[in-house]
């Protein structure tokens, strides 16, 4: 019985502290720094896609993370004629993704949280040519943005050595059917890690007017939404509106498309200025973007801290399980025992067959296969009672 209840003590106070010092961390959140972090983004005349300051946003950004004692590098790459919706004539030039990298402690895994948002920005309230001339994106989305370097600042200031890495990243053209997000998980799937944990998106998080905040969740990443409902109430004064309304709208769509789980954070209420050369500083909530760091900064620390022991058992089981095509015959071995369901996607999430409790490892003459050309990168989910399993191949 001693032993007993000096464990519960031990399990107590591990708790108390581990609550103190997530509590020091949120205190340093600060509105000031907030809001410099969007006024500087929108002192840029525009984050337009295509116009010539993204390059040198992508490096201030750069040079901000680097301060923080960040690893930063520049994911650079070439778009060639790119048209889309009311673009009149077409693009082509490179654009920039910031990808920042604060190792953690585990054992030499690549083992990382991602938080993730979009610097680029657009303004269509009269013609395309407003994008190249005025946008000031501050809500959309300066104010992901300006979290994230916030949290990243906290993260420095309280020098965090978590157990596993932390990643935070912006993207370039998101508005433009997320070029940068699909880059990077296009690129970053070739040396896949051994187990990212999962993603975390802001986009358009400045407007406030009923103190709410969208969780905008993906199906079988429960663990992820559970904590952020739990976060909100624990550390924030945010109420949760749980949804499902715009989970395909920003760049965390790409990552759940990819396998990683994921969840995005947007207002409950979003401005009606945004997309237009009104999006200014101005019409921000700046109080309401601390609650909403806190959200993420908590979300990130409990995950990359490891509060709630993440295991890397799912590694082991995606490293064993095989999945190839000969012909139009698709083959997989090894699921787990609990498997049940698979589906097989497209690189954008689009399913293309899905079966409960799979009795067979093999599909002969498959009509699954039939009309996908080869060389096409498919995904195969592997759905088990605690976890999605994710497995990349080639048609």
């Amino acid at each position: 019985m001693k032993r007993i209840l000096s464990f519960l003590c031990l399990t107590f106070l591990c708790a108390t502290i581990y609550a103190q010092d997530l509590d020091r961390v949120l205190q340093q959140i600060s509105k000031d720094s907030i809001q410099y972090n969007v006024e500087s983004l929108q002192s840029f005349p525009t984050r337009f896609t295509f116009s010539p300051y993204c390059r040198e946003v992508a490096f201030y950004l750069k040079d901000r993370m680097q301060n923080y004692g960040f690893e930063v590098e520049i994911d650079s790459f070439y778009v060639e004629n790119f048209i889309w919706g009311d673009m009149e004539e077409s693009c082509s030039m490179y654009l920039y993704n910031v990808l920042a990298f604060l190792p953690g402690y585990h054992d030499g895994r690549d083992t990382s949280f991602f938080l993730g948002a979009h610097y680029d920005d657009r303004s269509v309230s009269y013609s395309l040519d407003d994008s190249f001339v005025l946008a000031p994106g501050a809500d959309d989305n300066a104010s992901g943005v300006a979290c994230l370097l916030e949290i990243a600042r906290v993260w420095s200031k309280e020098n965090i050595r978590s157990k596993y890495g932390l990643r935070i990243e912006f993207y370039s053209g998101e508005e433009l059917c997320f070029l940068g997000s699909s880059h990077r998980l296009d690129s970053w799937s070739r040396t896949y890690p051994t187990h990212p944990l999962g993603m975390l998106n802001l986009d358009m998080v400045g407007n406030n007017s009923s103190d709410s905040i969208h969780l905008e969740y993906y199906d079988f990443c429960e663990w992820l939404t559970n904590l952020a409902l739990e976060n909100i109430t624990t550390y924030t004064n945010l109420h949760a509106n749980l949804d499902q309304e715009y989970i395909e709208r920003s760049d965390s769509w790409i990552f759940y498309s990819w396998g990683l789980d994921a969840l995005f954070l947007t207002e409950n209420d979003f401005s009606p200025y945004y997309h237009t050369p009104q999006d200014s500083s101005i019409y921000l909530d700046y109080e309401y973007m601390i609650e909403v760091t806190k959200l993420a900064t908590s979300i990130a620390y409990d995950v990359a801290t490891d509060k709630n022991n993440v295991s890397l058992d799912e590694a082991i089981l995606e490293n064993a399980i095989k999945v190839y095509t000969q012909e139009n015959t698709l083959y997989i071995d090894n699921l787990p025992n609990q498997t049940q369901e698979i589906r097989l996607m497209n690189v954008l999430g689009k399913t293309l067959y899905q079966e409960k409790y799979p009795r067979t490892s093999h599909y002969s003459n498959s009509q699954i296969l039939k009309n996908i050309p080869k060389n096409s990168i498919l995904l195969l989910q592997v759905v088990t009672p605690e976890k999605v399993l994710t497995k990349k191949f080639v048609r």
